[in-house]
């Protein structure tokens, strides 16, 4: 991503490494939703063997999403108070 990004930067022509960037993030997105939710069950698996749930990993897939969005918005809001945008 950070190649495509530089190359970006230096060529006038940048929709087509917009786009490709687009596609490698999406497959990251997919690749860290799979192995998040198996490190998550192996992680409490290691812990405690007779508890096992398969909903597991997508709830905390979900409340690490949240937490994301909720620092996006107080990072906006703490940016928009100090009046540093551009």
């Amino acid at each position: 991503m950070r190649k495509l990004s530089i190359e970006s930067d230096l060529t006038n022509d940048f929709l087509p490494l917009h786009f490709k960037s687009l596609k490698v993030a999406a497959v990251f997105i997919v690749f860290f939703g799979v192995t998040e939710q198996l490190m998550a069950w192996d992680w409490v698996m290691a812990i405690d063997v007779d508890w096992h749930s398969t909903l597991f990993g997508w709830y905390l897939f979900d409340d690490m999403w949240l937490t994301g969005v909720i620092s996006i918005i107080l990072l906006t809001l703490y940016v928009r108070k100090k009046r540093l945008t551009a």
